[in-house]
C-alpha cells in the first residue's frame, strides 16, 4: 500500500522525498508535478536554501522537474510551497483516496489516475 502526502515543489524537498523513499519506497507525493508548478507561477517564491545533489530515489517525472529547478530553468531558486496552495486544490487532489465528497470508496491505483480524475 502506498502513502500519499502533499509537499512543496522545490529541490530541497525533492531531497527529503529521496531520503524518505530510501526507507518507504511506496510513498507518492501529490500536487508536485510540473503542470501544477507551471499553472501557479504567481505563487512562486525564492527558496532560501536550495540544494543540488544526485537523488537516486525519485521516480517517473520527478528527476526531470528536480533538474529543471536546480538548473533555474523557470527562475532563480524558485519554489511553490503547499502553504500557498488553496485547500480546495488539495482536497480535489486527495478526494480519490479519501472519497468524502462523492461518498466513493474506490481508490485510484496511481497518481496518474488521480490527475486524470482531478482534471475532468
Amino acid at each position: 500500500m502506498s502513502s500519499k502526502y502533499a509537499r512543496r515543489v522545490e529541490p530541497r524537498i525533492n531531497g527529503k522525498l529521496n531520503n524518505l523513499r530510501a526507507r518507504l519506497p511506496l510513498v507518492e507525493p501529490v500536487l508536485t508535478d510540473k503542470p501544477t508548478l507551471m499553472a501557479r507561477s504567481q505563487q512562486w517564491v525564492k527558496e532560501p536554501l536550495p540544494i543540488s545533489r544526485p537523488l537516486q530515489n525519485l521516480t517517473n517525472a520527478e528527476p526531470s522537474l528536480y533538474e529543471d529547478l536546480v538548473e533555474d530553468r523557470y527562475g532563480l531558486s524558485i519554489r511553490l510551497g503547499q502553504e500557498r496552495a488553496r485547500a480546495s486544490l488539495l482536497r480535489l487532489a486527495l478526494e480519490p483516496w479519501i472519497g468524502r465528497s462523492t461518498g466513493s470508496t474506490a481508490y485510484p491505483s496511481s497518481p496518474q489516475e488521480t490527475r486524470s480524475s482531478a482534471e475532468s
